[in-house]
């Protein structure tokens, strides 16, 4: 036995006379959160803004106005958007932002202008 040289690894104890060579790259919209070593290949996953599906990178969807994020999306699964509750509102298009209250104009001791919706 003897190491692996470079950009070569062997994960598993096996008869193999040599090391493989590692051989996966992260492309533009990946990020490298595992490096080649010894014992194993490179591992890239989606950068941020951006999860995976089947194997390709795509950007987090956005909720449209009136709806807000209720999971913020990550390297493997999409923003999740829910249609805003009674009292809350959303008017941006946003893959970071929940459903924000509606102000309380009479606890400021103001009278509700229009109401919100």
């Amino acid at each position: 036995c003897k190491p692996c040289a470079k950009d070569h690894y062997t994960q598993y104890w096996n008869y193999v006379d040599r090391c493989l060579y590692c051989n996966v790259r992260c492309n533009v919209l990946e990020v490298e959160v595992g490096p080649c070593n010894e014992t194993h290949n490179r591992v890239c996953e989606c950068k941020p803004g951006y999860y995976t599906e089947s194997l390709f990178c795509i950007k987090h969807s956005k909720c449209p106005a009136g709806s807000g994020v209720s999971e913020l999306g990550n390297a493997l699964e999409d923003t999740q958007c829910k249609v805003c509750p009674q009292g809350t509102f959303s008017r941006n298009h946003s893959s970071s932002k929940p459903c924000q209250p509606h102000q309380n104009c009479s606890a400021q001791g103001l009278r509700v202008n229009v109401p919100g919706t």
